[in-house]
């Protein structure tokens, strides 16, 4: 009975249809979805917040963060395989998350509801798209959107209806933080939130543990930096560009060294994500108004 549920005979022989006929794409799709999906979309956030506007980097960092922890509670609580698991046919042509372990370990390699690329996809561009409430700017975010569901598809790691639920999360926590940031002010959006997802603690799952700790080091961030620093927004091009490329190599150094293996104990590494974005998120921008080099 589970496995009706879960699984669908139609979705199975969609993918291996898209697969046979889209066959020579793979290279590119796999970019789409790549190992550093998640780094480009940080970063494309934490440019939002340095350099363009401050409140839509809230908006769009919160809502990111909050879905990356909905979606992993969500995949835990119902343990659905991914598809090249369940139908030898399909093909796995994405990298698989963890390349050491067995891509049908599914402890190393995750489970596949909802679509957790779609509804950080969703949530991050669905966000920006209900920020402008632009007729372009809505159709280039739901291009990107579809987009990456479609290549999850493709790569054989997810079913459409993973990709649809993600959708569907995506948009709704886009709404929900959006009335949050819109009907309350200071820290309310943040407290709220972060009550939202005690539940999780409960469940002993350290990828929900680091996924708070993101969550945290988030909130906190935006919060510290709106009461101590609240710095103004670059002047010029070339204040932005700055910030932005200084950002950057922050960024990849702070995942590098926390990614060392001093960092290991599970301590350690919950403790590193947290400090990894308070740091780029309350102290770096303390430079952009102490020092001439960005203001």
């Amino acid at each position: 009975m589970v496995d009706v549920f879960l699984y669908s005979v139609f979705e199975e022989n969609l993918i291996i249809l898209i697969q046979t006929y889209l066959i020579g794409l793979a290279p590119f799709f796999s970019q789409v979805g790549g190992l550093v999906w998640e780094h480009l979309l940080v970063i494309f956030i934490l440019i939002l917040f340095w350099a363009v506007d401050k409140q839509l980097g809230r908006i769009v960092g919160m809502s990111f963060v909050f879905n990356g922890v909905v979606t992993s509670i969500i995949k835990i609580s119902v343990l659905r395989k991914r598809p090249y698991f369940i139908n030898s046919k399909i093909k796995c042509l994405q990298a698989p998350k963890n390349p050491s372990a067995s891509i049908y370990s599914v402890k190393a390699q995750g489970y596949s509801f909802p679509s957790g690329h779609t509804s950080s996809g969703t949530s991050v561009y669905g966000s920006i798209a209900n920020y402008f409430r632009n007729k372009y700017i809505t159709i280039i975010c739901m291009l990107f959107i579809m987009l990456i569901g479609f290549s999850r598809i493709f790569l054989g790691v997810h079913f459409p209806s993973d990709v649809l639920a993600g959708v569907i999360i995506g948009l709704a926590i886009v709404f929900f933080v959006s009335f949050l940031f819109h009907r309350f002010n200071s820290f309310w959006p943040y407290l709220i939130l972060f009550v939202c997802l005690i539940p999780g603690i409960f469940l002993g799952s350290k990828g929900i543990i680091v996924r708070i700790c993101w969550f945290l080091g988030f909130a906190l961030g935006f919060l510290f930096e709106q009461k101590f620093i609240n710095f103004e927004k670059p002047e010029g091009v070339l204040q932005a560009i700055l910030r932005i490329i200084f950002g950057i190599i922050l960024y990849v150094i702070l995942i590098n060294v926390f990614d060392m293996k001093i960092f290991d104990s599970d301590l350690l590494k919950f403790v590193s994500k947290f400090l990894t974005y308070f740091i780029l998120i309350a102290i770096y921008p303390i430079l952009f108004d102490k020092t001439k080099f960005f203001s």
